[in-house]
């Protein structure tokens, strides 16, 4: 597995599965594979603290980008 951060400040990681390589975000990865999280077209995994590069499975959170804002805003 390959980590790098990208220009938005996500860490994001490349991986290799039946030797076909694809890349994920390490937070969507982590919220998954570890709070058995699924995103769908509404809701998208959060950082609770707003720092891109916290994926500590205790700041990541499901959210709708409207709840995100207005979490954000307080």
């Amino acid at each position: 597995m390959l980590t790098l951060q990208d220009a938005s400040g996500y860490w994001r990681a490349s991986m290799y599965r039946d030797n076909v390589k694809f890349a994920t975000m390490v937070h969507q990865l982590a919220a998954e594979e570890f709070l058995q999280l699924d995103t769908d077209d509404k809701k998208t995994v959060d950082h609770i603290d707003t720092n891109r590069k916290n994926n500590d499975v205790s700041n990541l959170r499901m959210a709708t980008k409207r709840e995100q804002v207005i979490y954000q805003e307080k």
